[in-house]
C-alpha cells in the first residue's frame, strides 16, 4: 500500500486514466482528499466521455483525519481515526501508516484532539439512576452538580488537548 499526498481539491486531485464507463467506454476519475473545519473526507469526481463534463463531486461522512492511498490492487482508497470512535490502538496505527510530515497542521491538531478525546473518555465512569421521583429541589441539585462535573471534564480535555499540541509545536 503506497500513501498518496497532496492531493486535496478538485485541481490537485489524483487522476485515474482508463476508469470504466458503462461497459465498453473508458474516461477519467479524480480522487481527493477535502480538509474543513468539520475535518476530512474523500471526494471523488468522474468525468462524463459523452458530454466532456465533469459530473457532480461525491463526498464522504466525515472522519478526523484521512490519508489517502492505493491498495495491493492499485485502487484508490482511503484509512482514517475518527475523534470519539477510534481507539489508542487505532490511533497509533494511523501514526504508524500515515507520514505525519506530510499531513497539515490542521490534521495534525486533528490526531491530538482524537488522543484527548480518548484520554479523557478512558478516565470517566457512567452510572445511571432513576431521577422521575425526584423533587424540584433535588433535581436543581443534581443539574447543578452535573454542570460542575462537566466542567471539571471539560477543563480537563482541554489540558490534555493544549499539551499535545504544545508537544507537537502545533499552536
Amino acid at each position: 500500500m503506497s500513501n498518496l499526498y497532496g492531493h486535496n481539491n478538485f485541481d490537485s486531485a489524483y487522476v485515474v486514466t482508463n476508469y470504466p464507463w458503462g461497459f465498453r467506454l473508458k474516461t477519467l476519475r479524480r480522487y481527493w482528499i477535502e480538509t474543513t473545519k468539520h475535518g476530512d473526507r474523500f471526494c471523488y469526481a468522474t468525468l462524463n466521455p459523452k458530454t466532456a463534463k465533469w459530473c457532480k463531486p461525491k463526498k464522504s461522512t466525515y472522519s478526523a483525519v484521512m490519508v489517502m492511498c492505493l491498495n495491493e490492487k492499485e485502487h484508490v482508497t482511503y484509512f482514517d481515526i475518527a475523534a470519539g470512535w477510534s481507539e489508542f490502538k487505532d490511533i497509533k496505527e494511523f501514526e504508524q501508516k500515515a507520514d505525519l510530515q506530510q499531513l497539515s497542521k490542521e490534521q495534525l491538531r486533528q490526531i491530538c484532539y482524537c488522543k484527548s478525546v480518548k484520554q479523557v473518555h478512558s478516565k470517566l465512569s457512567y452510572s445511571f439512576e432513576n431521577t422521575t421521583q425526584l423533587s424540584q429541589k433535588e433535581r436543581e441539585k443534581r443539574d447543578n452538580k452535573e454542570k460542575e462535573i462537566n466542567k471539571k471534564i471539560n477543563k480537563y480535555g482541554n489540558y490534555v488537548y493544549s499539551k499535545c499540541l504544545v508537544k507537537n509545536n502545533l499552536l
